[in-house]
């Protein structure tokens, strides 16, 4: 019976130091095409494979300020953080199918709680889509 208890206490205690941190990122920017302010899809999606989509907004005057949440799993004490990147479907002379991706949100911006987030977002400034170097493929 101590054994039973035993063992049901060491596995309690490993789940609970195993899981996921939860990691909060706020960004925001400008879009623009040749200049000129651009509304279009913005998704704030995790960069680790397998990403997930977080959150869509639709950019207004070109403008996007966005947050969200998202964990990745591992150990109490590690930072995993989940890399937190924006990516664009806006039609701005490229051609194909016109997904952008930002580059990722570095880590110093990928905080622990929501109130840091909100009060330390990353600001990609203003992002002109007329350089296509910046077109992801769309199965990505």
């Amino acid at each position: 019976m101590r054994r039973i208890l035993f063992l049901i206490t060491l596995v309690s205690v490993i789940v609970a130091v195993k899981g996921g941190k939860e990691w909060h990122a706020r960004v925001k920017g400008e879009l623009l095409c040749h200049g000129h302010p651009l509304e279009a899809w913005a998704k704030l999606k995790t960069a680790v494979y397998p990403t997930h989509e977080l959150v869509s907004v639709f950019t207004k005057y070109g403008f996007f300020d966005v947050m969200s949440h998202a964990s990745h799993g591992g150990w109490f004490w590690q930072k995993n953080y989940p890399g937190f990147l924006l990516r664009i479907k806006a039609e701005c002379g490229c051609g194909g199918d016109d997904h952008f991706e930002l580059p990722v949100v570095p880590e110093d911006f990928q905080h622990a709680s929501e109130q840091d987030a909100e009060n330390h977002p990353y600001d990609y400034g203003k992002i002109d889509l007329s350089d296509c170097s910046k077109r992801k493929d769309a199965t990505t």
